[in-house]
């Protein structure tokens, strides 16, 4: 419906004329020097001051609509007020004596617009016309785009106003499949850099052009769609029946409002992103070719101009404030973004075809998340989606979690629809769906893996998930489409691929870990250190062990056979021929036997400090879930908020006496948690890089000093001098360093030694951790238990504090106080 404006005047009595002149200077002096003062005050405050919020503007009583000034800009842009725009700075000179690089171009009439009356429809054109020629500065060019029963109506207007020369006529062709054909005339014709795009009806203020060239000249705007008129999305229809809402943004606050109660209008002070804009549209002229690579023909001009810039080549859509009526976009007396908003309301609410755009990961404001943990799922077909349910609906439910989930359509299984009906289901928490829809009618492995590459891409551009989870299905060309498109958020993205099979194994563990840990899980590396030399069937069964566990998708976990001198040719030649599928496999050998401490202590050396080496005795056999008890304890414990300098590793067996206690005690464990415990385990135990490196140093001033470190009452101290566990002890006492140890029902392990029977312990073969840990999950570090190397229960003080008497028990040479 195309709006009106009053053509009767208010008459008025020539008695009271003179009186009423004098009301109207004064209230006209009145008001420039408030509008003189404020300007200058905002000059001088540069704005810091905000505007308070006018919730009621008219009054309780009045019936209009009410106008919000609005200050919060919602995303990482910066707003900037209208005489901050200004002072920002511009490559544009303004040239008053020459015409500016822009073509004006006026689409009359709108798309469904209708005429109700063709002499109010000139007089509006008219004053566009008028109001564009006064610009401060004048267009290159001025355009009227119209339909062909319009033409004459406009070039009579033309001839009276002695324009026809002045301003190129071209005809719009009524075409439903495609609305927006007149913009190939423009891609062809238009020869300035700039365009300024209006509606029909949009009476500019004529200080606007010039405003519009400043700030787009500016590195802050100029690769940016502007206007002044916009409107976000209160909410997005599931169904066909919802009634969407919006909220509007018109460019001042206007003295009459005919707007309806479903949508609310507003007016911003700063600049702002909005979903779209409205009215008034200041692009670039290469812009133009960007709008012909979607099909348009079911979305609305501002939806379809706004979508396609910012989905194609990421350019958001920015109102500006406005100050005065020079700088206004319509200065009309009735608004037309009241009437732009209510018919948009309306075609939202009829025709969601629309809506199909917006999951193809278009963001809309409402769907941005800011300071949330922002974490993404790609379900391919509805055999992925139950696997990963649990997890998906959990994460969900943990505040301050922000998930969306990536479908890849019908064809293959599981579209949007259909997602949102399980989810409502089982009664998860909010999650934000999009769809690939990936169209399966062609069998080229290519053109299908391009569909979601290209898909997949964009949607993370614009959502920007920290964390992406999805199923590691190596030959399957949506595997490889999300892992080409992931390469280039490789910074900025944390990729979490999980074999299907395996996914039950780790969703209490993602769920129990700080977002932070779990933005670091492909940070850890662990090096496996086989150590061997003449025991192959021991090192087939290790072997073995560890070729059968769970990784989780992680394909980068090296395995070394460090062989010693002496080895019999049977091991050789198994070292040679085992396969190891879940990353490099080295096999080194030594010429000279080097008996253990040369063989441990050289078997591992950290490339940096998410460089962990897991030491494995060849009598050792593993759980099939050691590798998660190594990650989650390594993610709990190092890239969360627990993180401790005292921890120096973690054991994969669970001891079952103290064999350092010189009395032959018995088991002093704390009853069924983890624990901390100063003994090292040789067996099989992660060593954390930077404590490895501190031991080598350490080792190397030690083995050149002949005085001895006795630690009271330990057998380390007298039966194992050429052990390197000896002098490794030696230095956790002395730092008051602890291990993590397992510590479940009837010792159940992640690995077993079987060298003697006293030192066999039952593995974990059917999957029971969450439920063996307290409250089904690891402990904070602080609640977990400290032993120390006897068994005895004790506090990290008391350990620091036995460390320094050691320290100030041992005559300090010269040579040694380098050492500690």
């Amino acid at each position: 419906m195309h709006r009106k404006e009053s053509s009767q005047p208010h008459k008025l009595h020539t008695s009271s004329f003179p009186r009423i002149f004098r009301y109207i200077v004064f209230i006209s002096l009145s008001l420039s020097l408030f509008f003189f003062g404020l300007f200058n005050l905002n000059i001088i405050t540069k704005h810091q001051e905000s505007f308070k919020q006018h919730d009621n503007i008219y009054g309780e009583n009045d019936s209009v609509s009410r106008t919000n000034f609005e200050t919060f800009n919602t995303s990482s842009f910066k707003g900037h007020t209208y005489i901050e725009l200004l002072q920002l700075e511009s490559s544009w000179i303004s040239t008053l004596d020459s015409n500016v690089p822009v073509t004006v171009i006026i689409i009359y009439p709108n798309n469904d617009q209708k005429d109700e009356d063709e002499e109010d429809n000139d007089r509006i054109i008219e004053k566009q016309l008028d109001a564009i020629l006064s610009q401060t500065v004048k267009p290159e060019s001025i355009w009227i785009i119209t339909l062909v029963e319009q033409v004459n109506n406009i070039n009579k207007l033309l001839q009276q106003k002695k324009l026809i020369n002045n301003v190129q006529l071209y005809i719009k062709e009524i075409d439903n499949s495609d609305p927006f054909t007149y913009l190939k005339i423009v891609l062809q014709k238009v020869q300035t850099k700039y365009i300024l795009l209006l509606n029909s009806g949009v009476i500019l203020g004529n200080q606007y052009l010039q405003n519009m060239l400043h700030i787009s000249n500016t590195k802050e705007y100029n690769d940016k769609l502007l206007g002044t008129m916009g409107m976000n999305f209160n909410n997005i229809p599931n169904e066909v029946d919802e009634i969407v809402s919006l909220t509007c943004y018109d460019d001042h606050i206007s003295s009459y409002f005919t707007y309806s109660n479903d949508n609310m209008i507003t007016y911003s002070r700063t600049s702002k992103r909005v979903d779209m804009l409205s009215n008034i549209w200041f692009l670039q002229k290469q812009w133009i070719p960007i709008l012909f690579k979607e099909n348009n023909k079911d979305l609305p001009l501002e939806f379809f101009i706004s979508f396609t810039l910012r989905y194609n080549s990421n350019i958001p859509s920015i109102i500006l404030p406005t100050f005065n009526r020079e700088s206004w976009g319509d200065v009309s007396s009735v608004s037309i973004q009241t009437f732009t908003c209510d018919d948009l309301r309306r075609k939202f609410s009829t025709n969601i075809a629309w809506t199909h755009y917006i999951e193809r990961g278009y963001p809309l404001i409402i769907k941005e998340s800011f300071n949330q943990n922002k974490i993404m799922f790609i379900l391919d077909g509805i055999n992925q989606e139950k696997y990963f349910r649990s997890l998906y609906c959990k994460l969900s439910l943990i505040s301050n979690n922000s998930i969306n989930i990536i479908t890849t359509g019908k064809d293959r299984g599981l579209d949007s629809s259909k997602l949102r009906k399980i989810i409502k289901k089982s009664s998860c928490g909010h999650i934000n769906i999009y769809d690939l829809d990936i169209q399966t009618n062609s069998f080229e492995t290519n053109i299908l893996r391009n569909q979601v590459y290209e898909g997949v891409e964009h949607i993370i551009e614009y959502l920007k998930p920290e964390i992406l989870i999805y199923a590691k299905i190596t030959k399957n060309f949506i595997y490889q489409g999300i892992s080409s498109a992931i390469k280039g958020f490789n910074n900025t993205v944390t990729s979490i691929e999980l074999p299907l099979e395996e996914i039950e194994y780790v969703t209490e563990l993602i769920i129990d870990l700080p977002f932070h840990s779990l933005k670091n899980w492909n940070e850890p590396k662990i090096q496996l250190q086989v150590i061997t030399q003449n025991r192959p069937v021991s090192l087939s069964r290790l072997i073995n062990s560890l070729n059968s566990s769970y990784y989780f998708g992680d394909d980068n976990v090296s395995l070394t056979v460090n062989i010693d001198g002496g080895a019999d040719p049977v091991t050789m030649d198994f070292c040679s021929k085992f396969l190891w599928n879940h990353g490099s496999k080295n096999v080194r050998h030594r010429i000279v036997q080097g008996k253990l401490i040369p063989m441990v202590i050289e078997s591992y050396y950290p490339n940096d400090y998410n460089d962990y080496g897991l030491l494995l005795d060849d009598d050792v056999e593993v759980s099939p879930f050691y590798y998660i008890w190594v990650k989650y304890s390594i993610l709990k414990y190092r890239y969360g908020p627990d993180k401790s300098q005292r921890l120096f590793g973690i054991s994969l067996y669970g001891q079952r006496y103290m064999e350092l206690n010189m009395f032959g005690l018995g088991t002093k464990f704390p009853n069924r948690s983890p624990y901390l415990s100063q003994v090292p385990c040789s067996w099989s135990a992660v060593y954390f890089p930077e404590i490895w490196k501190e031991f080598h140093e350490y080792l190397i001033k030690r083995l050149d000093d002949e005085r001895e470190i006795i630690v009271s009452n330990s057998k380390s101290s007298y039966k194992r001098k050429k052990s390197w566990k000896n002098y490794f002890i030696e230095l956790i006492y002395l730092r008051g360093y602890v291990m993590l140890y397992p510590n479940f029902k009837n010792l159940t392990s992640f690995s077993t030694n079987h060298a003697k029977p006293v030192f066999d312990v039952p593995l974990m073969k059917e999957f029971t951790l969450y439920d063996e840990l307290p409250n089904n999950h690891l402990p904070n570090f602080t609640e977990l238990p400290v032993t120390d190397l006897w068994g005895n229960l004790t506090t990290f003080n008391d350990l620091i504090n036995r460390g320094i008497n050691l320290h100030n028990n041992i005559s300090l040479s010269s040579s040694f106080q380098r050492i500690i």
